[in-house]
């Protein structure tokens, strides 16, 4: 809601608003918290919602990443998934990738994901780079 009725997006200071670093912080325990396989809609949808941070986007990776096992068909398609809808939520509003956007980890996650033996979380990762970069 804050999102749609500031007229200046980059001048907003998500910090000063009310209840929002209680909330962020709720957010990352619950992602922390779940398996990547068990995350809920509900929770997806607030990913994106917060998403209107754009800044937030290399923290909900590094969480993600961290959680994802390359050798666990499930949660790796699960993660390059809810990676491939944040990066689609960015690109509806407008918003390129924030400054403070960490593509060496990124890129280092998609090169253990390339590298590993297994052809279904391979393909995975090379169709995320192919659908949202390409």
């Amino acid at each position: 809601h804050v999102y749609q009725v500031v007229p200046r997006k980059e001048s907003l200071r998500w910090h000063q608003i009310p209840g929002y670093a209680g909330l962020l912080k709720a957010l990352l325990l619950e992602m922390k918290g779940r398996e990547v396989t068990k995350y809920p809609d509900s929770l997806l949808n607030c990913t994106g919602a917060m998403l209107a941070n754009e800044k937030l986007l290399s923290v909900f990776i590094k969480i993600l990443f961290l959680k994802t096992s390359a050798y666990h068909i499930p949660s790796v398609f699960s993660a390059m998934n809810y990676l491939d809808y944040w990066v689609q939520v960015l690109a509806l509003r407008s918003l390129p990738l924030p400054p403070n956007f960490d593509f060496h980890f990124l890129l280092h996650g998609l090169d253990i994901l390339v590298g590993c033996d297994m052809c279904l979380n391979v393909s995975k990762g090379l169709w995320f780079v192919c659908v949202d970069f390409c």
